[in-house]
C-alpha cells in the first residue's frame, strides 16, 4: 500500500509464519522496519491496517490473544490501545480522519453474531451501531455520516437498511419482503453451548425433523467443517437456507454442527489448540458434541453419520478413522 506521503509500504510474514515486518521502502529500494511482530504458533494476516495524514499509523494484532485495534506513530511506537477485551475485531471497516473514528466489525456481543462499532482514534469508548440481534455487514460513508446495514438472521432473510449516523430515521433500501425462515417453510436451527472435554465452551446449531415423535429415536448426521479461517455456526440467514441441513431434517434426521477448537474468531488460542496436532482436539471436541447430543431422547447414538468439505472432508475421515 502507499502511504499519503507517497512512500511504498508491505507487509513481510515469514515462511514459518511466526514473524510479520511491516516495511516503508525509499526510492532506492532500503527498507525501513516500521512494526515488527513474533507471535506462536502463527500469525494471522489481516486488511487492517491504515496510514494517517497525521503520519501515524491504525493497526491490528492478536499479541493478546484476540484481534484488537491500536494507534503506533509515524516510527511504529506504539501510542495507544483503541479496544480490547476477550472479543475479536473481524475488520476494519472505514476510517473516517476528518471525524476521528475508526469503525469495524466486531464479535463483542457474541460469537454468533457480527455487529458495526467504531471508536475514537484519539481513544476512548467503544459504540456499537447496530443493535438488531443477528449478522451485520456495513459500509459506512467516505463523510462518516451514514452506513448501510446488511443483516440477517437464522430467522429473517437480508434486509438492507440506510442508517444515519446523527440519529435520524432510517431508510429502508431492500426488504427481502419481510421473507423469514418461517414462510419459506424451513425451520431455523436453534443454538446452543456445550463444553468440550478440557471445559472450552463451544458453540452448535441443530436441525430437527418437525414434529418429532414421542418416543422414536432419529439417526443424526453431523455437518463439519472444524479447521482454522472459518465459522459455521452463525446467527445469519445462511444457517436458515442450509439446503442440505433442511433436506435431510425433513428426511427424519437430527443435523447437528458446532465450531470445534480450531475454528476461527473465538481467539487465537481456540483456533490455534490444533498446531502441529491436526486431526486430535478438533476429533475430540465433534465427539463431545455427539455424545452430548445422544443424551437426548430422541437421538439415536448408534446411527451417526458426519459429511464435510475441504477441511471437512479430513475431518470426517479422522471422525470415521478414529
Amino acid at each position: 500500500a502507499w502511504r499519503p506521503d507517497g512512500v511504498l509500504t508491505a507487509q513481510v510474514l515469514s515462511r514459518d509464519q511466526t514473524s510479520l515486518r511491516l516495511l516503508a521502502f525509499d526510492a532506492e529500494g532500503q527498507a525501513t522496519a516500521l512494526i515488527e511482530e513474533q507471535q506462536e504458533p502463527w500469525i494471522n494476516l489481516s486488511h487492517d491496517a491504515r496510514f494517517l495524514e497525521s503520519g501515524e499509523i491504525l493497526w491490528s494484532s492478536e499479541r493478546t490473544g484476540f484481534r484488537h485495534l491500536s494507534v503506533h506513530d509515524a516510527s511504529g511506537r506504539l501510542l495507544r490501545t483503541l479496544t480490547e477485551g476477550e472479543w475479536v475485531v473481524t475488520r476494519v471497516v472505514e476510517l473516517d480522519q476528518r471525524g476521528g473514528w475508526v469503525y469495524f466489525m466486531a464479535a463483542r456481543e457474541s460469537p454468533l453474531e457480527r455487529h458495526l462499532y467504531r471508536v475514537p482514534l484519539a481513544g476512548g469508548e467503544v459504540e456499537q451501531l447496530t443493535e438488531e440481534a443477528g449478522w451485520h455487514d456495513a459500509v459506512v460513508s467516505p463523510a462518516g455520516d451514514a452506513f448501510v446495514d446488511t443483516s440477517s438472521s437464522a430467522e429473517r432473510a437480508p434486509v438492507v437498511t440506510l442508517r444515519s449516523l446523527a440519529g435520524t430515521d432510517a431508510v429502508a433500501l431492500y426488504d427481502n419482503d419481510g421473507l423469514t425462515a418461517s414462510t419459506l417453510g424451513v425451520q431455523a436451527p436453534e443454538f446452543l453451548s456445550l463444553q468440550a472435554d478440557d471445559g472450552t465452551e463451544l458453540w452448535g446449531s441443530i436441525y430437527r425433523p418437525d414434529p418429532i415423535e414421542e418416543g422414536r429415536r432419529y439417526p443424526l448426521v453431523v455437518s463439519v467443517y472444524g479447521g482454522p479461517h472459518a465459522q459455521l455456526v452463525t446467527n445469519s440467514w445462511g444457517a436458515a437456507v442450509d439446503m442440505r441441513a433442511q433436506y435431510l431434517a425433513q428426511q427424519g434426521y437430527v443435523v447437528f454442527r458446532v465450531d470445534n477448537r480450531g475454528s476461527a474468531n473465538r481467539g487465537l488460542a481456540f483456533e490455534a489448540a490444533l498446531n502441529r496436532r491436526m486431526g486430535t482436539v478438533e476429533v475430540e471436541d465433534q465427539v463431545a458434541a455427539v455424545r452430548f447430543l445422544a443424551s437426548m431422547p430422541y437421538v439415536d447414538e448408534e446411527r451417526v453419520g458426519i459429511y464435510g468439505w475441504s477441511y471437512g472432508g479430513y475431518m470426517s475421515c479422522m471422525c470415521l478413522m478414529q
